[in-house]
């Protein structure tokens, strides 16, 4: 009989955490069984699970959103559903964690993936604590950014030998066919210069720091363009942020895309301007199309990009240092060429898929030990 995994997300909404797993998952195959909990509801990213790869969506307990006020049902959930092992992911669902080393069935990993604005620069230390004390000392955290793991040791005080850095991967040839599946959802023209992104709308990803570089930049150049994949809540304020720079007409919001590969295919330059990050896939899917990217300096960013590109990679409140970056990119076809296939190559060399799915199986199997 397959080992069952139960996975507890807080969303299984799109997001980097979530297509890690869709990824590991396709990848073992057979090998394990999954139940998926998704304790907000959402499920868009079974879109990402392929046709064969065993796994279920289960309801999670009235209230169990709620944490550790419904302790009983959580702990009757995890007894009756008997797993081999239960994963938890990020903040949203370490109170999960906490309920399962200390009243559940199972062995458990905890997955972190990131955090909100509100700890960007500063750990939250009610937060710290608390994942401590869910952690324990014996359960392991995966993370996949050496920041993160620096961060867990110095301000959660999770062992060393607890902490796994298990680095996002990618498949260049997979990523090139999806790139190829479709037309892109925007038309461009001769001479245009396109600045991309793939986000969230939401606050974190200060997008409306990319409006302000963008507008900085092109200063007016009318062969600037700046299309955004993704929808959220922040999508209102950025609309107005481009009116009142006077770029509206030169911005495309294109919404949520089941797969944004072959519009990321015809940006120029991939931007991230977020407040945080860790190690985001959408960096790595635009490295893995050869393309240069102009971001913060978060989490793991500048280390994931080749050393050519570092240079734009700038502080996040060095808004005219993306500008300018933006501006010397716009100048030069074939620096970006240079770029984008040294960030190719880099993840050729360093962001193997099958070495982050074949870590992920062997964690797996180790927790399972008894």
């Amino acid at each position: 009989m397959r080992p069952r995994l139960l996975h507890v997300f807080p969303t299984f909404g799109i997001g980097g955490m979530q297509t890690q797993f869709a990824t590991v998952a396709n990848a073992l195959g057979g090998a394990f069984e999954h139940a998926l909990v998704s304790l907000d509801g959402r499920a868009e990213c079974r879109a990402k699970l392929a046709i064969g790869t065993p796994y279920e969506m289960v309801e999670a307990p009235d209230g169990a959103s709620r944490g550790l006020s419904h302790t009983p049902a959580i702990a009757g959930f995890l007894r009756r559903r008997a797993p081999n092992l239960v994963v938890t992911y990020n903040w949203g669902a370490v109170e999960w964690c906490l309920v399962n080393r200390l009243l559940g069935p199972a062995p458990g990993i905890h997955c972190e993936h990131g955090f909100g604005a509100d700890e960007a620069d500063r750990p939250h230390l009610r937060r710290s604590l608390f994942r401590r004390f869910a952690l324990g000392r014996s359960t392991p955290l995966i993370v996949p950014s050496t920041t993160l793991k620096t961060i867990a040791m110095n301000h959660w005080g999770v062992r060393e030998q607890q902490v796994h850095h298990i680095a996002n991967g990618i498949d260049l040839a997979q990523m090139a066919r999806r790139a190829a599946s479709g037309e892109a959802p925007f038309s461009r023209q001769p001479g245009d210069f396109v600045v991309g992104t793939v986000a969230p709308l939401r606050a974190e990803k200060s997008l409306g720091r990319l409006l302000r570089a963008f507008a900085g930049g092109a200063a007016g150049d009318p062969r600037w363009r700046l299309v955004l994949v993704g929808d959220g809540p922040e999508r209102a304020r950025l609309e107005v942020i481009a009116h009142q720079l006077n770029i509206r007409d030169r911005v495309q919001f294109l919404g949520s895309l089941d797969e944004p590969s072959p519009a990321l295919a015809q940006f120029d330059v991939f931007a991230l301007t977020s407040e945080t990050e860790q190690m985001p896939y959408s960096i790595l899917e635009a490295m893995a199309l050869a393309k240069p990217v102009v971001a913060t300096d978060v989490g793991d960013v500048a280390r994931m990009v080749s050393a050519e590109n570092r240079p734009f990679i700038r502080p996040r409140e060095d808004g005219e240092g993306l500008a300018e970056a933006l501006r010397r990119l716009s100048q030069d076809a074939a620096v970006r060429a240079v770029l984008g296939d040294q960030n190719r190559r880099r993840c050729a060399d360093a962001y193997d898929e099958s070495r982050m799915c074949e870590a992920f199986r062997a964690i797996y199997r180790q927790a399972m030990r008894p």
